[in-house]
């Protein structure tokens, strides 16, 4: 594994297993395999953050082998999971604007509960990026989110 291909193998492979592993346990504790575990959602955003997990990680092994076509997966693993974080942002506005309105569905609605794996796990995300960007680890001497540059 040569040097421009370690740190972006590492956060890929990382982020790629945390999307994965967390996506199969919420995907098992909606099936009621095991108890119900607060903040992780239903079986739909289970597959959704399985999914992402898969892009990650397929995309792992090229990039451990220093090829930069293998950013795309990448990008498109962070495009979806930024999607799966819009989304989830568009039902926490919806579900406010019920409360705010007072609407019989949403008289008790708690915001903690929106709280799923799709919102947190982008944050992670971000701060990965956000990290790698800063110390020029990631895609050579721009990095691979050139921002202003």
């Amino acid at each position: 594994m040569d040097s421009k291909g370690t740190w972006p193998f590492i956060a890929s492979l990382v982020i790629g297993l945390l999307y994965l592993s967390v996506g199969i346990i919420s995907l098992i504790s909606g099936i009621g395999i095991i108890p119900p575990i607060p903040f992780f959602g239903d079986i739909i955003n289970a597959f959704m953050i399985i999914i992402v997990g898969i892009v990650y990680l397929t995309g792992a092994k090229p990039l451990m082998k220093g090829d930069r076509e293998a950013f795309a997966f990448a990008i498109v693993g962070s495009a979806l999971a930024a999607v799966l974080f819009i989304l989830q942002a568009i039902v926490i506005g919806t579900n406010f604007l019920g409360w705010i309105l007072q609407l019989n569905d949403w008289i008790d609605w708690n915001p903690i509960n929106d709280i799923v794996p799709s919102l947190w796990l982008f944050v992670i995300v971000l701060l990965t990026i956000g990290f790698l960007k800063i110390t020029n680890r990631i895609g050579g001497q721009k990095g691979i989110f050139p921002l202003g540059e």
